[in-house]
């Protein structure tokens, strides 16, 4: 619930010099009023010293404590002839007692002032409230509202409840749709290596297998768990780590959709820890690479061919070729020069390798393309601006 409140209290009154003192200062508020008597701003100490001290004495004459009481008290004074003026906001909390008024003596310093109200006096001290806030409410003396903390909290605990209960919906219909999947033979795919990595006493098997497609992370964690069904039911094993490549990828290099690992703690590194075939320490961890975004290009494949016999993409003009030395350590190498950007060309060369007979190499970025055939491996350096790439061979 919010309302409009202002609370503005303006306190004039003369004085003779040095310390000053004011008549009570009633803020109304909440049914009652904060009660603001003795207000004494610069205290002349017995050694002459004009000292920068606000203090006041405050009393609650509402009907409830007081968390947080933010008041801004501006005073106007003379020093030395010349005018002058001070500000002093002062946040406190202010307790309540049942049938008697509450009240408590306030002093401070004024640190910043120390030093700077030498032979100076107070004419004016004015004095509003900031802010005004409990358990139950919060008054904003600058802008007037009135805010019910009781109905919020009641609001938020309403929208929470109602958020936890659209969570739990979600998580049970995400259930319900998980066990429907399990019910679904596992998605296609292809175990093209199985290697074992074993030492003494420590069994370990590594897996490569070929996707007909990115899968999406869940379809590579249940093939994975149908790999290591299927190897478990014929033998003890400490860790299996099962490699997933796409469409097209070399397996003979690093993988380019998953990895994941069944092994104690979910750590390929602490397959030593236990016995051969004790799983009750064994966990699935995966390291899964996102699809990358589909692109494709107006490029088609010339007449040409380059290094290796890769395809080139139409408008390529040979800029530089150098030769391999092998006995020199250097491969074979030739830049070209095209007018596409640097998309176009990986559209191209990721379209047209794989039909030529090349496999990609997971190890691959987007101006990095690694292809492997055979023994030979070549890559291909795009510029990150387009406009030239360089084949490399070895």
């Amino acid at each position: 619930m919010k309302g409009t409140f202002t609370y503005c209290v303006a306190l004039t009154v003369a004085v003779a010099a040095g310390s000053w003192a004011g008549d009570d200062i009633s803020i109304p508020l909440e049914g009652g009023a904060i009660l603001i008597e003795k207000v004494r701003f610069i205290r002349v100490n017995p050694s002459g010293s004009f000292v920068p001290v606000l203090a006041f004495t405050i009393r609650n004459q509402t009907s409830q404590p007081w968390r947080t009481l933010k008041l801004e008290f501006d005073m106007h004074g003379i020093c030395n002839g010349e005018r002058r003026q001070w500000s002093r906001t002062v946040v406190m909390g202010l307790g309540w007692m049942n049938e008697l008024v509450y009240s408590e003596e306030h002093e401070e310093l004024v640190i910043p002032l120390v030093g700077k109200v030498d032979g100076c006096t107070t004419e004016t001290v004015k004095a509003r409230l900031l802010l005004a806030e409990n358990s139950k409410v919060r008054f904003d003396g600058t802008t007037g509202e009135r805010i019910d903390l009781e109905e919020q909290r009641r609001t938020i605990k309403a929208k929470r409840e109602a958020e936890q209960a659209a969570e739990a919906e979600r998580k049970a219909k995400e259930a319900a749709v998980e066990v429907e999947r399990r019910k679904r033979p596992v998605a296609g795919y292809r175990v093209v290596e199985t290697k074992d990595l074993s030492f003494v006493g420590c069994r370990r098997l590594q897996v490569k297998v070929s996707l007909p497609q990115h899968y999406a992370r869940d379809t590579v964690e249940q093939i994975a768990k149908a790999i290591v069904a299927d190897l478990t039911r014929s033998q003890p094993v400490n860790a299996i780590s099962i490699l997933f490549y796409g469409r097209g990828t070399s397996t003979a290099g690093v993988y380019d959709v998953a990895m994941v690992e069944w092994a104690p703690n979910g750590r390929w590194g602490d397959a030593g820890s236990v016995r051969p075939g004790d799983y009750s320490s064994f966990a699935y961890s995966a390291s899964y690479k996102a699809p990358p975004p589909a692109r494709t290009t107006h490029l088609k494949p010339s007449d040409q061919t380059g290094l290796f016999g890769a395809p080139l993409p139409e408008g390529a003009t040979l800029v530089e070729r150098k030769r391999g030395d092998p006995a020199a350590g250097r491969d074979p190498s030739e830049r070209y020069a095209i007018s596409s950007s640097a998309a176009e060309i990986a559209a191209f060369f990721n379209e047209a390798m794989p039909v030529a007979g090349w496999a990609k190499d997971g190890i691959s970025t987007g101006d990095v393309l690694v292809f492997r055939k055979g023994n030979i491996i070549i890559g291909v350096l795009i510029n990150q601006d387009g406009k030239t790439f360089t084949l490399m061979g070895s």
